[in-house]
Formats: structure tokens, C-alpha cells, sequence
């Protein structure tokens, strides 16, 4: 560590902060006398995350004393997730501070807002296993208080749903990294991916990971959470938190070491899957941010898309990872951008008159999802594409089409989100001077930022063939067009939509049938009681244990014993073993 740190101290200080100091901030809160002066500091918190991402020189730290040894450091990947990860936490943190300024738990907001932006951050800057998981860990536990915030019903279930997904998401990550950890013999990221991993890790890290990244059919807390959250808690859960799930592909997966051909099927159909589920469910949706959160479904469905080609074809690694870089850097301010407008929408009252200059603004970062041309998503989409062409035929020209489609498909979604912040409904109006600000910071961000791109070249933003042109319009046309017809069908009442999913889909059935099996457990509980009276069994008290558990619910407070909770645990701990000696 000495060597480490005399070779460039002032970057192992900045690499220390990058987690650290937003910890501390947190902390900080605890003395009430110090609550409003942290919450006016609270977005830069993420500063020393900026300045590593501009003057780190790629060097690490190694700490080992610290856990199992851990190390912080940055590589390229690193850098691109570090700089508009610590954007999106600045200028929604800025943007919260005008957004929350009337609520009574606004400083109960920013202390777990800081703590999801250390594990948001840190998880980054971690080089080994330990230091990852535990700070992903520390996100996604923290992250739960900002979905639940408001403390309705409704954000109330979507966080109790969200924890649920988490603690699972939590369990198979644990068991992967562990068991990966043992068939590597190391503990750091850089040496991980390069050996040989068996399908059961790789399983567990594709689908712990997956969760996070809102990936089909793990993907239902999603939109919950979106819809109840604060505008600056679903700036980033959707531009910034949701991208973990991905880095975790990267730093986990051996991805341009070894195929894998299954995997790879797997990733691309769960991927076009998503991308075109998201559309056709954000469709129906009669909520702004619940619209937003479908196109985050689908969009990460896209990049899932290419991580199952790099699976697929090791040797084009190198231009896949690129392309997604690209896709998840546009994706995080184009979405970012959206929402902070839908959230200054929302603020403005019932009159329609004054959000004409907000859907003005918001034109630009729809245009970047959509792919029109000019724009960062038809730099990101013709990334994708030309990675789709290094795939053999028939898999190219049907996953050319696809991608056509979706873009179709988001084209008209966005058409769906401009009529509902044009028409919803809001309460009395805010001020919303200071959400300005943030938000046309993150437009310029939106439009200037992939210009600045340093593998893409100049002239690809600039086409001027009419080939180049019409392939980039024809599918954005194609959805306005689509919009247009269905809205003026609409307006002469010959057209209604066709069908409305709930937010949160499939949980819908799932939850139908949990109600069902509880029903039924009661129903049989109770007639077993009735029959050991009836017939005058004296089983009464070897049952009684079980004659009391009404519901699923009541078994669950009765599984909180400890001796319950010593068996479970010494099984666990056999299965496990069982399952490494296996793999």
C-alpha cells in the first residue's frame, strides 16, 4: 500500500474519497444541528468521483489490511460508468434539493440518498470481489427508503416487492461470487474473468446481476418502483443504479475469453424478449414515469443484446464492449433527461399552457431514444448493428429487423409519454425554479456529450448518404405515424385502446395465485381442525402446531424461531457444499 499511494498519493486519496466521503456525509445527519447544512452539500458529494474519472491515471490501490485485501482503482470500463454515474448523482441531487424543499422527510431522503450514491460509486471503483458485493449490497439495501419514501400504500408495496428482489438478487450473487472465487483462486476482478467458469456460476452471476438491470422476467420491481419513487430518486434507478447489473456483466462474466454459446442464446432471446415486452406493456401504461420505466426495460434489453453477442463471439469482444459502452453512457442521460422533465411537468399545475417549453425540452432526449439521426441513440444504435453484422447469416438480417422493430416500438412509446405529460393530471402547482437549472444541464449533457466520444468518429454523426439517412429515419417515421393515426382515431372516438396491463405485469398473476394458495391452505387447515373434532381424534396436540397455521403468513412468524432459522442455515450450508463439489 505504501508503494501505492507515494507513487501518486493525491489519486489513492481521491480513490478513498470516491465511497467514503458521501459515507461520512451520511453520518453526518445523525446530529440534527448538521441536517440542512449536509442536505445543501449532499449532490457534491459525488465530486471526487468526477475528478478520478477525469485525471485518474489507471494506477490501484491496494488495501490489505482491509477485509480480505481489498483493492480500488480505475480502468476504461470504470471510467466511462464513473463519469455519468457521478453526473446523474450531481444534478439530480441539485434537482432534489428544489423538488423536496416542502417535505418533512427530506432529510431522512438525502441521508439513504448519500448511502445508495456510496455503493453506487464505490462498487465502481472496487477491483475485488468482496469490496463489489458489498457495496453493490450497500445500493440496493439503502435504495429501498428512496422507493418507499412517499409512504402511500402503493410505495409502500412497490418497496416491500423491490426488498424482495433484492434479497434474492443478493443470495445468488453471494453464492457465485463465492463459488467463482474458489474455481479462480483469486479475489480481484482483473484476474477473475479469465478463467474458466462452470454454468452454475455463471448462471447464478447472469441472473443475481439481472435483477438489477431490469432484465425480462426478473424485471417487475421496476416499474413499481419508478412510479412512487421521488423524481430524483428514479433519475438514478434508471440511469445510474440500473447500469450496475451490467457492470457486473463486465466485471464478472469471462466475456471475450471463452465462448458461450447457451448463455449467449439465453442473453439475446431474454434480451429481444425485453425490448419488445417493454414496449407493448409501456404502452398501456397512464403514467408518465411508469411509461419511462418500460422504456428502461426495453432499452437494457437491447444492451443485454450485445452482451449475448459477445458471449457468442469472444474474438469481436473488443467491438462489443465498445458498443454497449456507448449505449449505456447515451441511455443514462437521454433517460435522466426525461425524467427530470416529467418531473417538472408534474409540478406545473393543471394548466396545459405552460409545459409547452417542458415538451419542447423534452423532444431532444425522445429524438436520442428513438435513433434519429444527429443524435446519440443513432450513434449507440449503429454501433449496435454494425455488431449484429459480425453475426452469421440468418442471425444478422433477423436481428436487423428486430431492432427496426423496437425502434418502432420506442418511437411510438415515446408518443405515448408526450400525450401523458401533455394531459395528466397534477396537483397544485410548485415552484419549479430551481429543477431548471439541473435539467437543461442535463439536456446540453444529452446533446453535446457524444461528440466528445473519443472512438466515434465525427463523421458518423454527420452522414450525409440518403441510404444512411433513410435507415435511420424510416423506423422513427414509421412509429410517429403509427402515433398519429391511432391519436386521431382516438380523438373521433372510432379507436380505444385495446388492452391495460397494471404496473408490475406479471406480478399480477403471480399474486393472484399466492392469494389463491393462501385461501386454500386456510380452507384445508380449517377442515382438518373440523374433522379432528368431528371424530374425536386425540391428535389435537401432535397437530395443533399445524392446525394454527391459518396462512403463509402466520407460518412465516412461526419460522422466525431460532432453532427453525439453525436448521435452515446448517442445510444451506450443505446444499452449498454439495453444490461447489459439483461445479
Amino acid at each position: 500500500m505504501s508503494e501505492v499511494m507515494s507513487a501518486s498519493f493525491a489519486e489513492s486519496v481521491l480513490l478513498i474519497a470516491v465511497p467514503f466521503v458521501p459515507l461520512v456525509m451520511s453520518a453526518a445527519m445523525l446530529p440534527s444541528r448538521w441536517r440542512e447544512s449536509v442536505v445543501r452539500l449532499a449532490p457534491w458529494a459525488s465530486l471526487p468521483a468526477l475528478l478520478v474519472a477525469a485525471f485518474s491515471t489507471g494506477e490501484m490501490l491496494d488495501l490489505p489490511w482491509l477485509l480480505l485485501g481489498s483493492r480500488l482503482g480505475m480502468d476504461d470500463v470504470g471510467q466511462v460508468f464513473l463519469v455519468f454515474t457521478a453526473v446523474l448523482w450531481l444534478l439530480a441531487g441539485i434537482y432534489g434539493r428544489s423538488y423536496l424543499a416542502g417535505d418533512t422527510r427530506r432529510a431522512r431522503f438525502f441521508a439513504f440518498y448519500l448511502l445508495t450514491m456510496s455503493g453506487n460509486l464505490g462498487l465502481i471503483v472496487s477491483q475485488d470481489i468482496l469490496s463489489f458485493y458489498l457495496f453493490f449490497a450497500l445500493m440496493s439495501f439503502s435504495s429501498y427508503v428512496l422507493i418507499m419514501h412517499k409512504q402511500i400504500p402503493q410505495a409502500l408495496r412497490a418497496g416491500r416487492i423491490y426488498i424482495y428482489f433484492v434479497v434474492l438478487g443478493e443470495v445468488l450473487l453471494f453464492a457465485g461470487a463465492v463459488m467463482g472465487a474458489w474455481q479462480a483462486g483469486t479475489l480481484y476482478l482483473d484476474e477473475f474473468p479469465g478463467t474458466a467458469q462452470s454454468n452454475i456460476v455463471t448462471g447464478l452471476l447472469i441472473v443475481g446481476f439481472g435483477i438489477k438491470a431490469g432484465a425480462l422476467p426478473v424485471h417487475a420491481w421496476l416499474p413499481l418502483a419508478h412510479s412512487v419513487a421521488p423524481t430524483p430518486a428514479s433519475v438514478v434507478l434508471s440511469g445510474a443504479m440500473i447500469q450496475s447489473g451490467l457492470l457486473g456483466w463486465l466485471r464478472f462474466l469471462p466475456l471475450g475469453h471463452v465462448a458461450l454459446p447457451e448463455w449467449s442464446l439465453v442473453c439475446i432471446t431474454a434480451g429481444f424478449g425485453a425490448a419488445i415486452y417493454g414496449v407493448l406493456v409501456g404502452l398501456s401504461q397512464d403514467e408518465p414515469k411508469a411509461v419511462l420505466a418500460y422504456s428502461s426495460i426495453s432499452q437494457m434489453g437491447l444492451i443485454t443484446v450485445g452482451t449475448g453477442v459477445g458471449m457468442a463471439a469472444p474474438e469481436i469482444w473488443p467491438l462489443c464492449l465498445s458498443a454497449i459502452l456507448v449505449y449505456a453512457f447515451h441511455h443514462a442521460f437521454a433517460k435522466g433527461a426525461l425524467f427530470l422533465g416529467v418531473g417538472i411537468a408534474a409540478s406545473t399545475g393543471g394548466a396545459m399552457t405552460r409545459r409547452g417549453p417542458i415538451v419542447a425540452g423534452l423532444l431532444l432526449p425522445a429524438f436520442a431514444l428513438a435513433g434519429l439521426p444527429f443524435t446519440s441513440g443513432a450513434v449507440a444504435k449503429s454501433g449496435l448493428t454494425e455488431l449484429i453484422g459480425h453475426l452469421p447469416e440468418p442471425w444478422s438480417v433477423r436481428m436487423a429487423t428486430l431492432l427496426s422493430l423496437v425502434a418502432v416500438g420506442t418511437t411510438c412509446l415515446m408518443a405515448r409519454l408526450f400525450y401523458l405529460v401533455w394531459f395528466q393530471e397534477s396537483g397544485h402547482p410548485q415552484k419549479t425554479n430551481g429543477l431548471w437549472p439541473p435539467w437543461l444541464a442535463m439536456l446540453s449533457v444529452v446533446a453535446f456529450s457524444i461528440w466528445l466520444w473519443p472512438s466515434v468518429d465525427t463523421a458518423t454523426l454527420l452522414t450525409t448518404s440518403f441510404a444512411g439517412l433513410w435507415h435511420a429515419l424510416w423506423p422513427a417515421a414509421a412509429g410517429a405515424t403509427g402515433a398519429w393515426v391511432a391519436w386521431t382515431l382516438a380523438c373521433k372516438g372510432l379507436l380505444k385502446f385495446p388492452y391495460r396491463i397494471p404496473v408490475g405485469d406479471i406480478l399480477v398473476p403471480v399474486s393472484w395465485l399466492s392469494r389463491k394458495l393462501g385461501r386454500s391452505w386456510s380452507c384445508m387447515t380449517d377442515r382438518f381442525r373440523q374433522r379432528a373434532k368431528d371424530r374425536a381424534w386425540n391428535l389435537q396436540q401432535a397437530f395443533s402446531g399445524l392446525a394454527r397455521f391459518r396462512s403463509p403468513w402466520q407460518l412465516e412468524v412461526r419460522m422466525r424461531r431460532w432453532e427453525i432459522w439453525g436448521v435452515m442455515f446448517v442445510t444451506l450450508l450443505v446444499l452449498f457444499y454439495v453444490m461447489l463439489a459439483l461445479a
